[in-house]
């Protein structure tokens, strides 16, 4: 984990640290959604202006060098970083920035769902399972989640493609 405190008075190369996530495109105000595809994580970042973060992220990928890699898929742009066993992927998917982690021998299977070219079976966005939980408990809007333990006890038993390389 990376901590990084920032001190608002001091703007750094003359910019204004309050304005950061939006001269990136981010939206400040925006939703952070944390879910696994299988046990892989997956960010998504709510984006105000995706064309600034695009932008930006092909900015950095160029910088970077072969370390990154720009590709496409389905018609769809995003950026590979392999480690190894493991590769990390970003994108900007419509009015989201996309960050996930997969097993580097998968990445094909698993980009159809990152890129949102295959929608799941279910979604989260119909599902009443977190609407229904902070009912129940009488949760806030600032953050909510839960782990399905039975649903993770399943995958790892079953393994499959996107499970092997744990």
């Amino acid at each position: 984990v990376l901590l990084v405190k920032v001190d608002n008075s001091t703007p750094l190369h003359g910019d204004d640290p309050t304005t950061w996530a939006a001269d990136l495109g981010l939206d400040p105000g925006g939703r952070i959604v944390i879910y696994g595809l299988g046990l892989w994580p997956v960010v998504r970042y709510d984006l105000l202006d995706p064309a600034k973060l695009r932008a930006a992220a092909t900015r950095i990928a160029a910088a970077a060098g072969p370390a990154v890699k720009a590709e496409t898929f389905e018609g769809r742009a995003y950026w590979a970083v392999p480690l190894d066993d493991v590769t990390v992927i970003a994108a900007v998917v419509d009015r989201h920035a996309m960050l996930a982690l997969v097993p580097t021998a998968n990445v094909t299977t698993a980009l159809p769902h990152l890129l949102g070219t295959q929608l799941p079976a279910t979604s989260l966005r119909t599902a009443q399972v977190l609407p229904a939980l902070v009912a129940r408990h009488g949760f806030g809007p600032a953050l909510v989640g839960y782990v399905d333990a039975q649903r993770l006890v399943d995958v790892l038993e079953q393994g499959g493609p996107l499970h092997d390389p744990l």
